[in-house]
């Protein structure tokens, strides 16, 4: 079920001496339970990514490395937070949608370097590596803008890791701030210009604003967590900038209580450790849990060196490294459906006219 978390609706007009009054609306909406499509076009999502970093790997990091920085590259390309925007407009009268893909966090390729060249392997790298990029930290506030000087660079450079994307699948990456009304800022540590919906929200602006696609359209998002202060605002200048209607869906970690009291009592569902999972099948029920393993596989099946060899026939450095029993070559996971460490699941050109 999903539950109505927040609607904002923006009456304001656009700028001194607008023409028009209206401008679009924002609403967040969360979901706990795995229902609809969100999961799964999540996890093509995750798979873009997953694909690219394989490529960064192999070109630039071929070499064996120790089971620490292998560790570090799990955790980076299993918890990152992800976003699915998919911008809906009309062009000659006929229903049009452009599909962005957005990865929370520096640009691959720095990600890569810091982990397989940094100095300190044991743990998961900086968000930022002040070796390769200066920042200027703003003042708290909606009203001011980091400054990431060199990294929308080098996030440019790395497109050349998502080539198989398919037509109409746009890879959301860091981009200049120059022309944009969008202002991101940190949240509690948090770079908001590195967000993966700040990232999607400034790929659409930058889209409208050379013609690529039309003002007033619609965006039907999902993220694999809650949207932050910094997102909320940016997304509220989206629509009120350019008449966007924004509807994004929220992964939400928990049920209500009421809920999960109902599941309990009825026999739809039972613990098992930390996890709630259906009664029968004794597999997680929540959207979350079931993202999260979905994306701990695609790790396991494309960034190990058990994978890099059987691709590339390349011997590795072999010391203990193990993440545990390794997928069937078919790649099912726990929901039954197929994986390919190539491919997300389901074609993304069939997918263009779903909604979250």
């Amino acid at each position: 079920m999903t539950y109505r978390f927040l609607t904002l609706t923006l009456l304001m007009a656009v700028g001194t001496g607008a023409t028009h009054a209206m401008a679009g609306t924002v609403s967040l909406e969360r979901t706990a339970l795995d229902e609809g499509n969100v999961v799964a076009l999540l996890e093509s999502t995750s798979q873009y990514h997953v694909d690219a970093m394989r490529e960064v790997i192999m070109g630039r990091h071929p070499s064996g490395h120790h089971l620490s920085r292998w560790e570090s590259l799990e955790v980076a390309m299993r918890d990152a937070p992800v976003a699915r925007m998919e911008y809906h407009y009309e062009l000659d009268g006929m229903p049009q949608t452009r599909i962005y893909h957005a990865f929370a966090g520096q640009p691959l390729s720095a990600t890569a370097d810091a982990i397989f060249t940094g100095e300190s392997p044991l743990s998961t790298p900086p968000l930022m590596d002040s070796g390769d990029f200066t920042v200027e930290s703003p003042e708290p506030g909606p009203s001011t803008r980091p400054v990431i000087h060199g990294m929308d660079r080098i996030d440019e450079q790395d497109d050349i890791y998502y080539a198989d994307l398919p037509e109409g699948n746009v890879r959301a990456r860091v981009l200049s701030s120059e022309g944009s009304v969008l202002t991101p800022f940190d949240v509690e540590g948090a770079q908001g210009a590195l967000d993966a919906e700040f990232k999607a929200m400034r790929a659409i602006e930058r889209d409208i604003v050379e013609g690529l696609v039309p003002r007033g359209g619609r965006i039907a998002g999902m993220i694999g967590g809650s949207a932050c202060a910094s997102c909320q605002h940016v997304m509220e200048r989206m629509a009120e900038t350019y008449d966007v209607d924004i509807r994004v869906t929220q992964v939400f970690g928990n049920l209500p209580p009421s809920r999960q009291r109902a599941l309990l009592s009825t026999g739809g569902a039972r613990f098992k450790g930390p996890l709630l999972v259906d009664a029968q099948s004794g597999r997680p029920i929540l959207a979350k849990d079931i993202l999260a393993a979905s994306r701990q596989v695609q790790v396991n099946q494309a960034l190990t060196p058990q994978a890099m060899e059987s691709s590339r026939h390349t011997p590795w450095i072999r010391r203990s490294f193990r993440l545990g029993p390794q997928p069937e070559r078919t790649g099912r996971t726990d929901g039954g459906s197929e994986r390919s460490s190539r491919r997300p699941s389901g074609d993304p050109d069939e997918q263009l006219s779903r909604e979250c």
